[in-house]
């Protein structure tokens, strides 16, 4: 078997990225209340500029917490994400590394492995106001949530 030359490795790779980004921008794009929309209309940026800086951001997305992750996170998170984080002015990759790797560490070590699933733990029950107000406008109220850890989706209860 032929091996890849490692520009050829890095074209499928750039490709691939590219396949993933636009999967997530038309994701976003059959939701009217698309937070990134608002966002564009309010800032005169146009639906193509802001488009485009939304595709960017989600490149640096990508180099901040790996494809795989990014693959499996719904894309109005991803959005949520964006929008914070450039609203805040944050290096998007250092965050989104430091966000993952931080946990990583004090976990491994046993004198920080419980107070992180505290941490992690609050951090959940802070999220589930958020979840469950999209759940009540998507679903109708009455509706309990969680997060799946396989996948960031709500669950519905």
């Amino acid at each position: 078997m032929d091996e890849m030359s490692k520009e050829e490795m890095e074209r499928l790779s750039a490709e691939s990225v590219e396949r993933a980004i636009t999967a997530k921008l038309e994701e976003l794009e059959d939701d009217d209340t698309t937070r990134w929309r608002k966002f564009t209309a309010r800032n005169q940026a146009g639906p193509v500029a802001g488009h485009d800086a939304l595709r960017e951001l989600m490149r640096l997305m990508i180099k901040g917490m790996g494809f795989e992750f990014f693959l499996t996170t719904p894309a109005a998170i991803l959005e949520q994400f964006a929008l914070s984080a450039v609203a805040r002015n944050e290096d998007i990759p250092s965050l989104l590394e430091m966000m993952l790797r931080a946990p990583l560490i004090a976990y491994g070590h046993p004198d920080t492995a419980a107070e992180l699933i505290d941490r992690v733990t609050d951090i959940s029950n802070l999220c589930k106001p958020i979840i469950e107000g999209h759940l009540a406008e998507e679903h109708g109220a009455g509706h309990q949530a969680e997060l799946s850890v396989s996948t960031n989706k709500p669950i519905l209860h």
